[in-house]
């Protein structure tokens, strides 16, 4: 059967089961766009016994999701999340508000939100469809899913800092009999690693622990990777990150660069304004001040933009524009070699001579 046949075939027993066996139903759906320290909200309007079942998901980050009722009191919450289901039923009559707080990035997070009103289900059923294929293409990442009872979590959805390690997760999917999606951690479920290192593909399995977890290591010299989960025959979601997703180097890396380059300007302009030097010494070190106080500010201004505008979960972007992160180490260890030896100079008291400060009149 081709895959346009098996997702009419899905749609229509979807759509048949809907009819047949779910009553009093009112689904919602909204996607929000949520700015760094921001908050997006979506109201509903509920009396006793009403009852809302839904899930949120975050595509690029984090959020705390909480569910306040009219009364101002939390009646779910679920903190620094990318995904949750929640189900919340009345307990007074009034405005629940649905609040999503992007608190964690520095940059604008895309929020998708899915719910439905007083789901009454007289029966229910299982829709098993051997294969739902579905591909979503978010910021040079291809993520493509397969619908099944098994998930996969792959944190971060790019290439993380070299050195480091994905982190994978593995989880079962249950249905109550309230329709609620319940998820639990899988463990000794085969995840597939498919790495591509120039023209050769390597496969590696691995198995996640008793919490469901599991880690793969980076390598630089990964072009792209695949990951799959497997557990007794069912299929998973496949998170595929290709080459056009960014290298990221860690905050350390960038917190370091930034006070390294704050002091390194603010000693060379000290030297500069407090000591004055012979004549045949005094153009070198000019020159020499003015390279390490040029070098010193390129590097602070680049990290103070990217801690400002460019900050992850997982790192920094190795790429700034037309600038790289690699590039900014050479230019940090050219600075340093070049500032030891303008503190040499400033230091060595026969070179100076003493600054003449002429008073105004």
């Amino acid at each position: 059967m081709s895959l346009t046949m098996r997702r009419l075939v899905y749609t229509l027993d979807v759509l048949l089961l809907v009819a047949l066996f779910v009553g009093s139903v009112n689904a919602r759906g909204s996607n929000f766009v949520v700015s760094p320290t921001d908050e997006a909200v979506e109201i509903v309007q509920l009396t006793p016994p009403d009852s809302v079942v839904g899930n949120m998901s975050v595509d690029n980050g984090f959020v705390d999701f909480f569910v306040t009722n009219p009364s101002y009191d939390i009646v779910f919450e679920s903190r620094k999340t990318s995904f949750s289901n929640f189900s919340i039923t009345a307990n007074e009559s009034g405005t629940y508000v649905m609040h999503f707080v992007n608190k964690y990035q520095a940059e604008d997070v895309n929020v998708s939100l899915s719910y439905g009103y007083n789901f009454s289900v007289v029966i229910s059923a299982d829709v098993h469809v051997s294969l739902f294929v579905t591909q979503t293409t978010i910021d040079g990442v291809t993520i493509t899913r397969i619908q099944s009872n098994v998930h996969l979590d792959v944190s971060p959805r790019a290439f993380p800092v070299v050195g480091q390690s994905w982190k994978l997760m593995v989880y079962y999917r249950t249905n109550g009999s309230d329709t609620t999606s319940y998820y639990s951690p899988l463990p000794n479920a085969t995840i597939t690693v498919t790495v591509k290192v120039g023209d050769e593909m390597r496969v590696y399995n691995i198995t996640t622990n008793p919490s469901g977890q599991a880690e793969f290591p980076f390598l630089v010299e990964y072009d792209d990777i695949s990951f799959q989960a497997a557990f007794g025959g069912n299929e998973s979601d496949i998170v595929a990150l290709t080459q056009r997703t960014e290298h990221y180097v860690s905050v350390d890396l960038v917190g370091s660069m930034f006070t390294l380059s704050g002091v390194m300007s603010g000693i060379t302009t000290v030297f500069a304004i407090a000591f004055n030097f012979k004549k045949k010494i005094r153009p070198v070190f000019n020159l020499l001040i003015g390279l390490v106080f040029c070098l010193s500010m390129l590097q602070l201004v680049t990290s103070v933009y990217s801690i400002l505008f460019l900050w992850t979960p997982w790192g920094y972007p190795e790429n700034i524009g037309f600038l790289n992160w690699t590039l900014m180490r050479y230019v940090s260890i050219v600075g340093v070699v070049i500032f030891v030896v303008v503190s040499i100079l400033a230091l060595w008291p026969k070179q100076r001579t003493s600054r003449v400060i002429v008073p105004l009149k």
